[in-house]
C-alpha cells in the first residue's frame, strides 16, 4: 500500500477538483484584465475626444479677429487657458 494512499480520499477526485478551480480562478482573471483593458481603452478614446475638442475650439477663437476677441472679453494670449478651465 502507497503511504499516499487514503481510503477517504480519492486523489483523482482531488486532481480534477483542483483543475477545475485552477481554470476558474484564470477565467475570473483573464474576464478582470480584459475589463480592465476595456476600461482603459475607453477612457482614452474619451481623453483624445475632449483633447481634439478642445484643440478644435482654441482653433476657432484664434480664427476671430481682434475685435472679435475683444468683444467676448478676451485677447489671443488667454485663449488656450480659456478653452481648457484653467483660468
Amino acid at each position: 500500500m502507497s503511504p499516499y494512499k487514503n481510503p477517504h480520499y480519492d486523489v483523482s477526485e482531488i486532481v480534477a477538483l483542483a483543475h477545475a478551480q485552477r481554470a476558474q480562478i484564470l477565467g475570473d482573471l483573464i474576464g478582470k484584465g480584459v475589463h480592465f483593458l476595456v476600461a482603459a481603452v475607453g477612457n482614452a478614446f474619451t481623453r483624445l475626444q475632449a483633447a481634439n475638442k478642445q484643440r478644435a475650439a482654441v482653433a476657432q477663437l484664434m480664427a476671430m479677429d481682434e475685435r472679435m476677441l475683444q468683444d467676448i472679453g478676451l485677447n489671443r494670449t488667454l485663449v488656450p487657458f480659456v478653452v481648457t478651465g484653467s483660468v
